[in-house]
């Protein structure tokens, strides 16, 4: 029995390790979908009939070919004598950040805690709870008998929960968030707070703004990101104005967590052995976390004044469909689970009940933790390999 439910909470972790929606730097072409954080930044480049020659004459090929998604190109591959082996030799696609002027509502920290459960329910990735947490695919099914099991099955349960967490309050969504002055600096992004500020004042709403002048403010933390590997070579660093241009750019960063109770409640669960309600209930409260951080940086993007770009169909706001991206550690952009810390320094989020655990992993376990960027990009054709 103790093999059978150890090998059981082995590859139900694996699935929801998998299955979580992840912000990282990914590759566009060979992606699986979730967290491609570039998608939407890309602006197509027209190929006219003077860059061709210019590639055929830089390269000496006879044909090109472009990989796109949705229109935008990603890369250019350029193939030899119209075979169909693709060379290793590419054009580096230079990617050029458009800076946005961004004027927040204010600067310092901001605590919520009067979030309706039904804004969270809004917001959650059915899929992503249906077929990643549950465990509900089409597989060999034909589309009447998935429907018809989505139908008998998935949603009464899933409407079923939602009323009890509601009504047991099993679910309470608080969120802590803040607007940072900051620059780049190379791979690195340097967050300023005012010069002499108190410790209560710094974790709280600041009297100062972006145009209470450089000169009143001080270096705070710094952040130090990888660079990708592979022909864009991006840095999330690329996104904010460097400190060169001696001009402030601005950083979100939030935590949101559903609370405690919903940790207690799937802990009580399993002790139980009551593994199936285990799965599903672990399986809501993971997927409202990651619907509370959606419903957020949908707020912050409100408050930025670029909203103005989100999809209107939220389905599609899972998939990037909104300017700017968001972050979250642990993942290739920012692999550093240590800089977790350094989010407690800005927000204390202590305050609505989330901890730092040793191995730096938010505690309760449905937490979440992000850096958010505002800036676009678009992608340039170097001239310098060309002739």
């Amino acid at each position: 029995m103790c093999v059978v439910l150890f090998i059981f909470c082995f590859f139900f972790l694996c699935f929801v390790f998998f299955f979580q929606a992840e912000d990282g730097i990914r590759d566009l072409v060979r992606s699986r979908g979730l967290g491609d954080v570039y998608k939407r930044q890309l602006i197509n480049i027209p190929l006219d009939d003077k860059l061709y020659h210019r590639v055929y004459k830089a390269f000496g090929f006879t044909n090109v070919e472009n990989l796109t998604d949705n229109g935008n190109i990603t890369s250019l591959i350029y193939k030899k004598n119209n075979t169909n082996k693709l060379l290793e030799n590419k054009i580096v696609l230079k990617v050029i950040p458009d800076y946005q002027n961004i004027n927040p509502p204010f600067l310092g920290v901001n605590i919520i805690e009067d979030i309706r459960i039904e804004k969270v329910f809004e917001y959650i990735n059915e899929v992503a709870l249906i077929r990643g947490q549950w465990l509900f695919k089409k597989g060999s099914k034909t589309n009447e008998d998935y429907k018809n099991e989505l139908d008998k099955i998935v949603y009464p349960k899933l409407d079923e929960l939602k009323l009890l967490a509601k009504r047991e309050k099993l679910i309470e969504p608080k969120c802590v968030y803040g607007y940072f002055p900051c620059n780049s600096d190379g791979n690195s992004l340097i967050i300023y707070k005012p010069k002499n500020i108190s410790t209560n004042q710094l974790h709280s709403k600041w009297d100062l703004n972006l145009n209470s002048g450089i000169e009143n403010f001080e270096e705070y933390c710094k952040f130090d990101f990888p660079r990708q590997n592979g022909e864009r070579e991006l840095c999330i660093s690329d996104y904010f104005k460097p400190k060169s241009l001696n001009e402030f750019d601005v950083v979100s960063f939030q935590i949101v967590t559903v609370g405690q109770k919903a940790s207690e409640y799937t802990a009580k669960l399993f002790q139980d052995g009551n593994f199936s309600n285990y799965l599903y209930f672990h399986g809501l409260s993971v997927e409202c976390a990651e619907a509370l951080a959606e419903y957020m940086h949908r707020t912050t993007r409100i408050e930025l004044g670029i909203n103005h770009n989100d999809a209107t169909d939220v389905r599609k706001l899972f998939a990037q469909g909104y300017q700017g991206s968001r972050y979250s550690f642990g993942y290739p952009a920012c692999p550093n689970l240590e800089d977790q810390s350094k989010i407690f320094d800005l927000l204390k989020p202590e305050r609505i009940g989330v901890s730092l655990s040793e191995e730096f992993m938010l505690e309760p376990e449905q937490s979440t933790s992000a850096i958010i960027a505002v800036s676009y990009t678009h992608l340039t054709l170097p001239t310098s390999d060309l002739v």
